[in-house]
């Protein structure tokens, strides 16, 4: 009866596996020898107590020593230096020539001394009192405020003109009882060409004087001034 290939694989694998048990079954058998211990010595000495080990020496500090007080310096008394004392020197007097004697007039009997007239000099009045800056009245307290009787307008400068430049301000003109012009104030800010025309107008112009209560008086009156191109 002819092995199948399967058969034949396995008693293969079985006669190999018993193979190897037989080879290793003795070597599992032999006994492991025991490794002898190993001898430790101990030796015994006498024993010491430590010895103290002292600390490392440590870097004195030196004691300071307290700083003496010093004592109170008194002021010693000034000395007060003597200056050296010039020696006068006397003025040497100029000898005065000797004014010849004067002979007084003989008065007659009949003839007899001019009586001496005392003259009382009066003190000079000027009149600039005219010509004083009144104190103006304040513009509410007018019954009547000022206006113009020839009003000159000014001229528009040629400088600011060629540069168009063109204003618009206020002045203060201080007019008297009288109705003329005393002052003419302008801001310092203004032109100096616009601020010469307009006072030089305002001087050639003519006003009427304001009144309080039916009475002329002086008044610092405000006017507009406007400078534009056409």
């Amino acid at each position: 009866m002819a092995l199948s290939p399967a058969w034949k694989v396995a008693i293969i694998s079985g006669s190999i596996v018993n193979l190897a048990m037989f080879m290793i079954l003795p070597a599992l058998a032999q006994k492991e020898e025991p490794i002898p211990p190993a001898v430790v010595t101990v030796e015994f000495s006498e024993w010491q107590p430590a010895k103290k080990i002292d600390p490392p020496n440590k870097p004195q500090q030196k004691k300071s020593k307290p700083r003496p007080i010093p004592k109170p310096v008194k002021d010693k008394p000034l000395v007060k230096k003597n200056k050296p004392v010039l020696p006068k020197t006397e003025p040497q007097k100029i000898p005065v020539a000797a004014k010849p004697p004067v002979s007084e007039p003989v008065l007659s009997e009949a003839a007899s001394p001019p009586e001496k007239t005392t003259s009382t000099a009066l003190p000079i009045t000027s009149h600039s009192d005219e010509n004083a800056i009144p104190e103006p009245v304040p513009v509410f307290q007018l019954s009547r405020l000022p206006r113009y009787i020839h009003q000159v307008k000014p001229d528009y400068p040629a400088s600011m003109r060629a540069i168009g430049r063109e204003v618009s301000f206020k002045i203060k003109v201080l007019i008297d009882a009288n109705g003329r012009v005393r002052k003419v104030y302008v801001d310092s800010t203004i032109e100096p060409a616009f601020s010469l025309a307009v006072k030089k107008a305002i001087f050639q112009s003519t006003f009427q004087a304001g009144e309080k209560n039916g009475k002329k008086v002086p008044v610092l009156y405000n006017i507009p001034i406007n400078f534009r191109l056409n």
